[in-house]
């Protein structure tokens, strides 16, 4: 028998056993495609933290380098505790930075759906898990923050000692910093889509504007993915699932799962809408929905989307009586006292009851003199009342006093100062991004273009892929390609999936020609 060669030993990690900062490197925990997050502690207290580090391969690339400042800025920016909380930031001696977090203990949510009975939850618990991470979300907006890549896997499971669980929203190299709440935020490299593509809103996927109306979207992926078992797009590659966010309804919720409630379904729908301004509004209004859905199922209204309130199948409270939110606990009547019978004065009593007896007695006698008071004030009124009204001499003349007018005092308009937030690219996330190059052409920004009466008319949206592909063909044969090219073929690719009038198809159409002329023909 050949003798089998003696395995080969795995490489340890350099950085594990050392120092960064205060902390020591115990472990890695987890790894994406930009660092490496390590468990650590400091020595002396014994306090466990997290420890994400960038790759040396990215680490000497200033952009992903700012992303890492701007995931601990945006996150100390919310402050909220559905957040994982970063406290810490440095760089290692071979110039690699790294960030400090707080450690969890627990899962990702996608990885616990995993470990569900058929990788599935019960509605309640689908409800409480949305609500759980509306509050963060919700947050985060507030801050001005958009997240930009929410999904299962950037939302955390924490176990503690006593058997409950909490989520915590993960992950904040994607997010972006909004000029204000309502307002739309360019996205600021427009060469690149940042995103999960099974989440992407449909203006994220394109390149534009996006709004905390595409955290809603993402939202709603989640929402209908907890509902029916799974996202409600999928496709061969990231480009057939980013051209279906933009291009193609879902299918209703309720057709997959006929169990679920009516108002669920079209809240889902309204979240997965095209349109940024036919969603909701703000993950509030979400949040809002949501509760009266837990109502509607015979569930007390929850006490906030914060809370971890447990809720129970089939719709039967935690206990016999409902708890009172503690805003209308002190307007809770008084829970009404029993007092045992009056004691006899010729029964022999303990010391204990005598002394019982006695405090009766003062009571008694309280209320007998409170009855003879009350008497007494009764005949005073009437007395009061009865009498023959005293004659009055009036010696003063009657002045007439004349109260000055005064006229409202104007104030003047204050127009409050605007604040610029100086808009800030939060980039990259460790975890996976759609990795698709897409170049805004500007098509959606053209003037709608008038066609001349003699010319053929616009194609249609099959015309312009199978023109697409052509080009495709084409550009991939010639020598000494802008590397540009491809790039702006993807965009255009999904222009024409969205392009449902012949002005849009007409624009796409130039945008073609225009490619043609600049990359085949030189």
């Amino acid at each position: 028998m050949a003798q089998q060669p003696p395995p080969i030993p795995l490489q340890k990690d350099p950085l594990v056993g050392t120092r960064v900062g205060e902390y020591e490197v115990l472990e890695p925990i987890g790894e994406g495609g930009m660092g490496v997050v390590y468990r650590g502690i400091q020595p002396v207290i014994k306090k466990r933290v997290a420890i994400k580090v960038l790759k040396p391969e990215v680490a000497g690339d200033g952009h992903q380098v700012q992303r890492l400042v701007a995931e601990a800025e945006s996150v100390n920016a919310i402050g909220h505790r559905g957040i994982i909380d970063i406290f810490g930031l440095g760089a290692l001696p071979d110039g690699r930075p790294y960030i400090i977090m707080e450690y969890l203990d627990g899962e990702a949510l996608d990885l616990w759906l995993q470990k569900q009975p058929g990788a599935r939850v019960p509605l309640l618990t689908a409800l409480e898990l949305l609500l759980e991470i509306c509050a963060p979300l919700s947050a985060a907006h507030r801050a001005n923050v958009i997240h930009r890549d929410l999904k299962p896997s950037n939302i955390f499971v924490c176990r503690q000692a006593d058997g409950t669980r909490f989520l915590k929203l993960l992950d904040f190299g994607l997010a972006k910093r909004a000029v204000s709440l309502d307002g739309n935020t360019k996205q600021t490299n427009q060469t690149t889509v940042s995103g999960t593509p099974d989440y992407m809103a449909p203006e994220q996927a394109r390149g534009l504007s996006i709004s905390p109306r595409s955290d809603v979207y993402a939202l709603g992926v989640l929402a209908y993915e907890l509902f029916t078992g799974h996202v409600p797009f999928q496709g061969a590659t990231p480009m057939d699932v980013m051209v279906a966010h933009v291009n193609v309804a879902p299918k209703p919720p309720r057709e997959v799962e006929p169990s679920l409630p009516p108002e669920l379904d079209t809240l889902t729908l309204r979240m997965l809408a095209k349109a940024p301004e036919q969603r909701p509004q703000s993950v509030d209004e979400v949040r809002g929905l949501l509760e009266d859905a837990v109502v509607a199922l015979g569930n007390p209204r929850p006490r906030g989307s914060g809370t971890h309130a447990a809720f129970v199948p089939g719709g039967s409270p935690a206990s016999s009586s409902p708890r009172l939110p503690p805003m209308f606990q002190q307007m809770a009547p008084a829970p009404e006292v029993v007092r045992p019978p009056p004691l006899s004065d010729v029964t022999t009593h303990t010391p204990s009851e005598q002394s019982v007896v006695r405090r009766d007695r003062r009571q008694i006698g309280r209320g007998v003199g409170a009855v003879v008071a009350l008497g007494l004030v009764l005949v005073g009124g009437i007395w009061f009342l009865t009498r023959p009204p005293p004659e009055v001499t009036n010696t003063n003349p009657p002045v007439n006093v004349v109260t000055p007018r005064v006229n409202p005092p104007v104030v003047a308009p204050v127009v409050a100062p605007v604040a610029e937030v100086a808009e800030v690219d939060a980039g990259a996330a460790e975890v996976e991004d759609a990795g698709v190059p897409v170049v805004d052409a500007g098509v959606d920004d053209d003037p709608e273009p008038v066609r001349p009466k003699n010319a053929p008319p616009p194609p249609t949206v099959k015309q312009l892929k199978e023109r697409i592909g052509k080009l495709e063909a084409r550009a991939k044969k010639k020598k000494n390609l802008d590397p540009t090219a491809l790039q702006f073929l993807g965009r255009y690719r999904i222009d024409a999936a969205a392009a449902d009038t012949p002005a849009k198809r007409t624009k796409v159409e130039r945008a073609l020609n225009e490619w043609e002329r600049n990359f085949l023909r030189k």
